[in-house]
């Protein structure tokens, strides 16, 4: 596709679901819901466009038709520490998750549940997102400790980090 600049974007455009058409009756069934996609804020760059979800065409009926269906928002996801341009990739020193929640100050029952969920190592931690942790059952509190822990721990390995 052609920009308003002549040039040619030939990125993807990304699209959420379509919900399907309710059921033909006396009274229609609802559209089903067009699920929006869950993205990292730092790949949005690689798509020309994202777009939500479709709801689905509500059902015809006799007496009474359905509903359309709900088309979702994307929602825009970013990690928990962003690092800073000139460290796109780093290579960081093991550190189990016992040490590092221990060298951090992160509590024992934040330690547990990363342990229950096998990460085994801080840095595998920087993959986290924000809906990650949420879905972890980590309270805001605790998830405001482990980023905090975060960037201390980058900051020791001279790493720059973006607020």
């Amino acid at each position: 596709m052609q920009s308003e600049s002549g040039l040619f974007d030939e990125r993807p455009t990304l699209e959420g679901g379509e919900g399907g058409a309710g059921g033909k009756a006396d009274y229609g069934g609802d559209g089903g819901r067009g699920q929006g996609t869950l993205l990292n804020l730092t790949d949005a760059v690689a798509f020309k466009a994202v777009k939500g979800g479709t709801g689905g065409t509500g059902g015809e009926g006799i007496t009474k038709g359905g509903t359309g269906g709900l088309g979702e928002a994307t929602r825009l996801n970013h990690m928990i520490i962003m690092l800073g341009s000139k460290n796109r990739t780093v290579v960081l020193p093991p550190l189990s998750v016992a040490d590092f929640c221990k060298k951090y100050r992160l509590s024992p029952a934040i330690q547990k549940i990363l342990e229950e969920e096998e990460y085994a190592f801080a840095s595998s931690l920087l993959e986290l997102s924000d809906e990650d942790l949420k879905d972890l059952k980590l309270k805001r509190g605790q998830i405001a400790e482990v980023k905090r822990a975060l960037r201390e721990y980058l900051a020791s390995q001279n790493v720059e980090t973006v607020l």
